[in-house]
């Protein structure tokens, strides 16, 4: 039996995140997976990432990320808004930081004796002239994720990215985004255990608590870009 701890898409809240790891530290977990975007967003992207890095944690690498590495090569058609402030999440990072992120890989492949899990921040673009690793958000609301799945030699597929959580399945295959644990507007959070047995595959969400009013404080005590629409857009917050 193995047993690991999933999460996705804190995007710098750090407060859920210290509930997340203060949770995981209490079981004897296989692995610890975090599927990208630990940057972005929030108040706290510095903080956040030297949580991940300092732990025995698996990080991989989200569009976030990505943006803080490349700039807005991956996305060219992005809003000059949205430019600035991953400029300014950039600007914040260590260099340290950011050698540690250049080496995070895309996916991850995980194998057990009768099943094969990819995990990745997202569904990878078939593209291979773009400079964006990542398939359009679209593609869920299209449709098209079924034959992605169904044409996958994986038998589980586990992403985040879309910040609402959902599980397909189809042809015996599975595919799971976990959602995101830090654009929350309430005081809760969340991450998954995948606990595989043979053939099984038990999925369970973690439910917790994080402490809300302290990450209220620290975006209304940072300055910067464009937190105003970010805090009501993406954490539920009248600024």
């Amino acid at each position: 039996m193995k047993s690991i701890a999933v999460f996705s898409d804190i995007h710098s809240n750090r407060q859920a995140l210290s509930a997340i790891l203060e949770d995981i530290d209490t079981y004897d977990f296989d692995e610890v997976i975090c599927l990208g975007d630990v940057l972005g967003l929030g108040p706290d992207p510095q903080k956040c990432l030297d949580e991940i890095r300092t732990r025995r944690i698996r990080m991989l690498l989200g569009n976030h990320e990505l943006y803080s590495l490349c700039g807005n090569v991956i996305d060219e058609n992005m809003h000059e808004n949205e430019r600035e402030h991953h400029r300014w999440v950039a600007a914040v990072l260590s260099e340290e930081q950011k050698i540690f992120l250049d080496e995070c890989a895309l996916l991850y492949e995980l194998k057990t004796d009768t099943k094969t899990i990819c995990f990745e921040h997202f569904l990878m673009n078939n593209d291979p002239s773009s400079a964006n690793p990542f398939a359009p958000l679209s593609v869920i609301k299209s449709g098209n994720v079924m034959e992605h799945i169904i044409k996958s030699d994986y038998d589980m597929i586990c992403i985040g990215h879309e910040h609402r959580s959902f599980t397909l399945q189809t042809d015996h295959k599975i595919l799971l985004d976990v959602g995101s644990s830090g654009c929350r507007g309430d005081e809760y959070t969340f991450y998954t255990i995948l606990t595989i047995d043979g053939d099984e595959i038990e999925i369970t969400k973690k439910d917790l608590t994080y402490d809300r009013a302290g990450f209220e404080g620290a975006i209304r005590s940072t300055e910067y870009p464009h937190k105003k629409i970010i805090a009501k857009l993406f954490f539920g917050m009248e600024l």
